[in-house]
């Protein structure tokens, strides 16, 4: 028997952090790799691991900052997204636990502002996509999850670059 529904998630905080580069010759192009964690509900969390080719408008370049103190920028790449399951079904008291790894999307536009040549601050959209599979045993009985992650998230930082 298959039976579906449809699920508002939670408002969630997000946290992570990024590590990339910026080539020299094209400092327009760079690479990341950003890892995070949110949570759409208090029995689930979500662990999106990105790799990201990245793209940049250096705008206000001066001597002090000379990639540009105000930088529009856009990211998007595959991610590997690790979602844990741990709650309990009230109708029946039973407690599931279950992990699914799968590929998705990471989409992201963003704003920095440079403050010195190496210390600003930035804020961004991103949009993630993933379809996780679930399965877990309820009753002694294999059962099935299935559902899609269409997330869309606001972020603000420091960025630090060297």
């Amino acid at each position: 028997m298959t039976r579906s529904l449809v699920v508002d998630w939670d408002t969630s905080i997000t946290a992570g952090g990024r590590f990339g580069f910026w080539f020299d010759r094209l400092d327009w192009l760079g690479l990341a790799l950003d890892g995070s964690f949110f949570r759409p509900d208090k029995d689930l969390t979500v662990y999106p691991v990105s790799l990201l080719l990245m793209l940049r408008v250096p705008l206000l370049r001066d001597d002090s900052v000379p990639r540009g103190r105000l930088q529009p920028y856009i990211a998007a790449g595959p991610a590997l997204f690790v979602s844990h399951l741990d709650g309990r079904i009230p109708q029946i008291g039973e407690r599931v636990e279950a992990v699914s790894v799968d590929a998705g999307l990471d989409v992201r536009g963003g704003l920095t502002f440079m403050l010195t040549k190496n210390i600003g601050i930035f804020g961004e959209y991103r949009f993630t996509h993933v379809k996780p599979d679930f399965g877990f045993d309820i009753l002694d009985i294999d059962s099935k999850a299935k559902t899609t992650f269409d997330t869309h998230h606001v972020h603000g930082g420091l960025t630090f670059r060297f």
